[in-house]
């Protein structure tokens, strides 16, 4: 055994930076960290644009007129005199009729 030999840790940079244990670890963490940020990010633009209820809103609506009125028009339509009717007299049922069962009565 050599007299001046040292024996403890070894200072040698090129041996540290040449040493990839934990790399992984490391380097997924970091990837974790970004796109949880990214997500987070986007789901609060989402909730404060109100983009989900924009986007389901318009659909909806015309599917409730059409299921309770019986026509997909939501605004109403015009009566026979120009008038503006409410979305419950635009069914094609409640269209006043020019021949009825007694035309001597219109």
């Amino acid at each position: 055994m050599k007299k001046n030999e040292y024996h403890g840790y070894k200072n040698d940079s090129h041996e540290v930076l040449s040493n990839n244990r934990g790399q992984f670890l490391i380097e997924s963490m970091l990837l974790l960290v970004v796109l949880l940020g990214v997500f987070m990010f986007i789901t609060n633009y989402v909730r404060s644009e109100k983009l989900i209820s924009k986007l389901l809103e318009n659909p909806i609506t015309n599917i409730s007129a059409m299921t309770a009125y019986g026509t997909w028009r939501s605004d109403g339509c015009t009566g026979k005199n120009g008038n503006n009717l409410t979305i419950g007299k635009c069914h094609p049922n409640s269209i006043h009729r020019s021949l009825s069962s007694a035309p001597k009565e219109q």
